[in-house]
């Protein structure tokens, strides 16, 4: 009889054992069974050119307190040059350096749902595409000083973003290739491509890049400059006028290819208050 009362105590130990260690139990994961922690609510994202990621800070567990997180900045992106810290009007954070900054995760004793905070990453249009933030929980602690824990399990300590699209640094220099269409045909074009800096705005829109001749002939004997933006997946933006002569306009549309860094614009020109031409610009970078 004690042999099978021991056998039966184990048993009931070695099964309370393995509930405390499951993971997947639905109260552990609401961390009633762990110290107070923080974690990112992704361990991963993407940041494209020209967008703001949003890299929220989550307090999973019920401290009745204000809690500081501080974050690091590692990865192969630059501080300042692929990315930045920026505040919800998307002014650059003074507070946010190379070495990182800190969040604060108030206390709201009406929440009903978990405390947070975000960190906003700006890219920028001439971001390296293919680096990666590492953005990683150093550490957190209450108000009162109670240290929490960062990330969960050791999960979601950190949050890679990795820069993906265009890579906008490669696309100034010098382009050549052919125009076609009315006011001649060429295979001699040839055009200079400039990051413009600070960016040309135009008609409430601010635009990247500029192209000194977009005909690449010169209509009427005269060069025309343009503004253009270029999307993530290559769709070319411009406005309707030059930037340097707003007498002249057009309908510009166009794509870039990122892969052969080659420019195509499809141009209706309106200039002078006459119906104009139409004609297609094929370009690529020397």
């Amino acid at each position: 009889m004690k042999i099978i009362k021991t056998i039966g105590a184990l048993v009931a130990v070695a099964a309370i054992a393995s509930g405390c260690n499951d993971i997947t139990n639905p109260v552990e994961q609401q961390g009633q069974l762990l110290g107070p922690y923080v974690r990112w609510t992704d361990s991963t994202d993407i940041g494209t050119p020209q967008s703001t990621v949003y890299a929220i800070i989550q307090l999973p567990t019920r401290v009745e307190e204000d809690v500081t997180v501080d974050y690091t900045f590692g990865g192969d992106a630059v501080y300042g040059q692929d990315f930045y810290a920026v505040d919800a009007d998307g002014n650059e954070r003074t507070d946010v350096t190379a070495s990182g900054g800190t969040a604060t995760i108030k206390y709201d004793p009406d929440q009903t749902t978990f405390g947070r905070d975000t960190v906003r990453l700006y890219i920028p249009v001439d971001a390296t595409v293919g680096d990666t933030i590492d953005v990683q929980i150093a550490d957190a602690q209450t108000a009162s000083g109670e240290v929490v824990a960062p990330g969960y399990i050791s999960d979601y300590q950190h949050m890679l973003v990795g820069i993906v699209g265009v890579d906008y640094a490669a696309i100034p220099g010098t382009y050549a290739g052919s125009h076609v269409g009315d006011f001649g045909s060429t295979d001699q074009a040839q055009v200079t491509i400039a990051k413009a800096d600070p960016p040309i705005s135009q008609g409430g829109t601010d635009y990247d890049f500029t192209i000194d001749d977009y005909t690449g002939v010169g209509l009427f004997g005269v060069p025309i400059a343009w503004a253009f933006n270029v999307a993530v997946d290559g769709t070319v933006t411009a406005p309707s006028s030059s930037y340097d002569d707003a007498t002249v306009t057009s309908d510009v549309t166009g794509t870039f290819n990122p892969g052969t860094l080659t420019l195509t614009l499809n141009v209706t020109l309106t200039c002078c208050g006459a119906a104009g031409g139409q004609y297609t610009l094929t370009v690529t970078k020397q």
